[in-house]
């Protein structure tokens, strides 16, 4: 999301400088405003050199009004009287005033420029959400780059899935498996946790999962999975019939029975009794397990 915002703030705001040069006929050299020294200038200008142009931009459009502001004022005070065609001049505090011509009594009303109104809140407000916009830009930047920031937990979640989903449907066996969901908390620093829920072989259980982000990229692992000895068996039972319905010498083997014992870690055991008509024969095994996909190890196969 910061990323994102690192590119839509000079964009948006190249925008605006192409617009408001285009608008104020504001010269990017002291060459008259032109195609190649307007707005068309401002904009490439700023879009590729934001952190420099911006700011000057900024403090030439400011010199520019305050320029254009003294030029009408200097126009503005000094009149001729339309009644008895006196000169007269007036101080600043009185542009936009009525006064009376000193010859003849007249009142006249005084031009007030319209720079006068530009250079107040507005001017002020330009300039400080511009100031801002630099600064906020710096800031980000630089966390970004330093991967001293946080990032929010569900965007986190949300990237982390997609990366978890792509890498996990990118084999035969994970294709098998739906990830539900998958929630991140933050712990300190650059460190979040939290588990992601899955479905496989009908099953559903959750693997906890560890996260480090530094705000450009993150990484991530798995642990041992919530999955119970039940459940396991009934997954176990699914995949071993799976495999003999692809032999035509097991086709009618069925499983009588499935125990399977935790070892340690992903590591199990177990032992299933097969039926084949009216022979019953143990098959013992080997498995780990590591929340997506199965290890078998037969100990006593099937002759």
């Amino acid at each position: 999301m910061l990323t994102i915002l690192l590119w839509i703030v000079p964009v948006l705001t190249s925008l605006w400088v192409a617009v408001d040069s285009r608008i104020l006929k504001l010269p990017v050299t002291k060459k008259p405003y032109g195609l190649n020294n307007g707005c068309v200038a401002w904009f490439l200008s700023c879009l590729f050199l934001w952190i420099f142009t911006f700011p000057l931009y900024l403090w030439r459009r400011h010199e520019f009004l305050k320029l254009q502001y003294e030029q009408e004022v200097r126009i503005a005070s000094e009149f001729a009287c339309p009644s008895c065609s006196a000169e007269m001049a007036v101080r600043t505090e009185q542009l936009g005033a009525v006064v009376a011509c000193h010859a003849c009594g007249q009142k006249i009303q005084v031009t007030n420029p319209q720079c006068r109104k530009v250079l107040g809140m507005g001017e002020a407000l330009v300039t400080t959400l511009g100031l801002g916009s630099c600064a906020a830009f710096i800031v980000v930047g630089v966390l970004l780059f330093t991967g001293d920031i946080k990032v929010d937990s569900a965007d986190l979640s949300a990237q982390v899935k997609a990366e978890f989903e792509t890498r996990l449907h990118s084999t035969p066996e994970g294709r098998e498996v739906e990830v539900n969901s998958l929630i991140l908390t933050h712990v300190s620093g650059n460190d979040y946790k939290g588990a992601v829920e899955v479905t496989a072989e009908g099953e559903n259980y959750q693997i906890p999962i560890t996260t480090t982000c530094d705000g450009k990229s993150f990484f991530y692992e798995t642990g041992k999975p919530a999955v119970t000895t039940e459940q396991l068996s009934r997954m176990i039972s699914k995949l071993l019939l799976s495999r003999f319905a692809k032999n035509s010498a097991m086709k009618e083997v069925t499983i009588a029975s499935l125990n399977v014992v935790h070892v340690e870690g992903n590591k199990y055991r177990g032992i299933a009794d097969l039926r084949q008509g009216n022979e019953t024969s143990p098959l013992k095994f080997n498995a780990t397990f590591d929340g997506f996909m199965f290890l078998f190890e037969l100990v006593e196969p099937v002759e």
